[in-house]
């Protein structure tokens, strides 16, 4: 069987971006995902099961078995079709060569961040983008290669990370901004005038992130603590300390503009229920949080 246009994504952003191509008249195929047992092996942030989007749009669905594109039975669908052009969004995997050799105009797929490829490479881009204070994302739409994040480059589209954008909304800018991208592409495909710029220049990566990256350092500055809370947040797994043996989750904060004495990560006061955390150069409002007791003042987080 011939595929037009197939999909990768586990994501609720790969959700959101099919609902827009399905209502721009685009129609898709083939939509590849993740059987359920199969994500109880991954931790995924913001995963959806996209069975439910599949049958809406009446979109043939391949649950694979195994995330790497491996297994025996994965490979023989692939073998035993045909495609033509890939859309890979909210797929955080690598796909293999031997998959990749099978679509006629290639896959393509996606790479957020604030350094212009070759450069920035690598895992969670727009997580490490905010952590880092930067303030522009590059929005790469690029023709998958061998390694990650390789491969020439169909159109890069900007947009701004604001002072009070955290991962969620800026996760929302990249989808807003890939939608026209992608829009572009299928454009250019069905004109067969898909033109390519090669990467030029020395490749660096970004570290891959996980769970226990969000641990607070209390002696780091209150900007970067509070780029760290932002850049870490839903859907990810947050920002972290200790009160005593109580783990605190910090969803939520902003900088205070007073200052006040006080011991570094010391509860210092409240106001409406939100604690305003001492640090070693200002203070720090906690807007949401998650822990086991209330934070009081005089409290000592680690």
């Amino acid at each position: 069987m011939k595929y037009n246009i197939t999909f990768f994504g586990v994501k609720s952003t790969s959700s959101k971006v099919i609902d827009y191509l399905i209502s721009e008249g685009y129609k898709i195929d083939l939509l590849v995902s993740l059987d359920e047992e199969c994500v109880k092996k991954h931790h995924i942030s913001g995963f959806q099961n996209l069975r439910g989007i599949a049958s809406k749009y009446n979109i043939e669905y391949l649950a694979l078995n195994d995330y790497e594109l491996k297994d025996k039975k994965d490979l023989e669908f692939f073998n035993s079709n045909e495609f033509s052009i890939g859309i890979s969004y909210g797929w955080q995997r690598l796909i293999p060569d031997n998959i990749l050799s099978k679509f006629e105009s290639g896959v393509f797929g996606f790479h957020g961040s604030s350094k212009y490829l070759p450069e920035g490479k690598g895992r969670s881009p727009l997580n490490w983008s905010i952590i880092e204070d930067r303030k522009v994302i590059h929005n790469h739409l690029f023709k998958y290669g061998t390694g990650a994040d390789e491969g020439p480059i169909f159109n890069i589209m900007d947009f701004n990370i604001e002072e009070l954008d955290d991962i969620s909304n800026l996760q929302e800018k990249s989808i807003e901004t890939a939608k026209v991208q992608l829009k572009e592409l299928l454009t250019a495909y069905k004109e067969n005038n898909i033109k390519l710029t090669k990467q030029s220049g020395k490749s660096t990566y970004y570290p891959k992130r996980t769970p226990s990256d969000g641990k607070i350092d209390f002696n780091n500055t209150l900007r970067e603590i509070y780029n760290l809370i932002r850049g870490v947040t839903k859907p990810f797994p947050g920002a972290f300390c200790y009160n005593k043996e109580n783990k605190v989750t910090i969803w939520k904060a902003l900088i205070h503009e007073e200052d006040i004495d006080g011991k570094i990560g010391e509860v210092v006061k409240v106001i409406d229920d939100k604690p305003v955390i001492k640090l070693k150069d200002g203070l720090l409002i906690i807007n949401d949080y998650e822990s086991t007791n209330k934070l009081k003042i005089n409290d000592i987080l680690i």
